[in-house]
Formats: structure tokens, sequence, C-alpha cells
């Protein structure tokens, strides 16, 4: 599961690994910008590593 906060902040959940990773920023609003974050991706390959699945 995972929920894109405003300007930049997120909280990825995988209750099947045991793992919960967040992130805090302060990014602009812009279209531009907020078409771009690639957190999601990181925090998921993140659970999969640490569970060594």
């Amino acid at each position: 599961m995972f929920k894109h906060g405003n300007m930049g902040q997120g909280i990825y959940i995988d209750p099947g690994r045991d793992f919960c990773g967040m992130y805090f920023g302060l990014a602009s609003n812009d279209e531009k910008v907020a078409g771009i974050d690639h957190s999601p991706g990181y925090l998921r390959a993140a659970a999969k590593y640490l569970s060594g699945k």
C-alpha cells in the first residue's frame, strides 16, 4: 500500500514483508515535478531486499 502526501511526502506499507517506509520532502506541487516521484519503487525494492524475497 502506498499513500502520497502533499509536497513530496509518502508512506509505503507492505504487511506481507513486515515493512513500513516513509519519507518527507518539501517539493513543489508543480505538475512537472509531482509526476516524477520514484520513491514508491525505491521503498518497494527496499522491502523486497530486506525481507530476502
